[in-house]
Formats: structure tokens, sequence, C-alpha cells
């Protein structure tokens, strides 16, 4: 009776894994996820962005020829090692924003007056870098997450 039993159980199990991988199968058709079901959007994973080297590089390369020490405008210091302590939590002289007020790209003065809505915010002067063309969008999106996500000084 005990053999039986078992035997009884082992086909049990052998039907029910049957049934569930054609359950599996047949909603696993090509094209996306079965219908009534939403579709999951692929997620972009965005690299966090390093000050050390990712800002402080488009600095060195776009601003720090008139921001630097014996010629730091509006008293900023881009150089190396002196730009996260001249910008971070740092009252713009321009307006009355922070010049980057970590995880509030929208209050970094800093970052309007790259986008030249620095006028908008009470700001005044022209758009930075001066004399040159704007920074590339690529730039300006590493410069805008690396605010966002705190302005860390990494």
């Amino acid at each position: 009776m005990l053999l039986k039993a078992r035997k009884l159980a082992r086909q049990g199990v052998s039907v029910l894994l049957i049934l569930g991988g054609l359950v599996g199968v047949a909603s696993c058709r090509p094209g996306g996820p079965p219908k009534g079901q939403p579709e999951v959007p692929e997620m972009t994973v965005i690299p966090a962005v390093s000050f050390v080297q990712d800002i402080q590089p488009i600095f060195g390369s776009r601003c720090v020829f008139c921001h630097q020490t014996g010629a730091s405008q509006a008293g900023l210091n881009v150089g190396l090692g002196l730009a996260y302590k001249s910008l971070v939590k740092v009252p713009s002289t321009e307006s009355r924003l922070l010049r980057v007020a970590p995880g509030d790209p929208e209050n970094s003065y800093l970052l309007h007056k790259l986008l030249g809505t620095h006028l908008q915010v009470g700001g005044q002067g022209e758009q930075m870098p001066l004399g040159g063309p704007p920074l590339p969008k690529d730039d300006l999106e590493k410069i805008q997450k690396w605010i966002q996500d705190g302005a860390p000084e990494n």
C-alpha cells in the first residue's frame, strides 16, 4: 500500500510539473508579455557621475582660464583641488541661489549659468563659458546628474 501511495505521489508531481511547464511555455510568446499584462519598460542604468573623473575635467578644459587663483572671476576658483569647496553649498555672488545646491539642480546657480537661464532666476551677466560655445549637452547632463545625486565629492 505504501509503495502504491509513493508511486501515485510521484505521478502527481510529474503531472504538476508537466502542466506547469505547459502554462509557462504558453505565456512565453514572442512579441511581448501575455495579453492583458502591461509591458515592462527596459531599465536604463545611468552610471554615477564622479566629481574628480567627470566634472573637474569639464572645468579644467572650459572654465579654469577665468576661474583660477589670481583670476577668479566672481570669487569662483575651479582649479584642481579648489573647485569643490568653491562651488558646493557656497552662495552665488550674482543671485540668491547657492552655486551648487546638492540634490537640487533647479536651485543651483552654476547650472543656470551654464544653461543660459541665469537671468530667469535673478542672476546677472553672461552665459558661461564666456566667449565660447556653450558646453556640450552631455557635459551639461553630467553636471545636472552630479548635482541631482547630491553633489558628492567623489
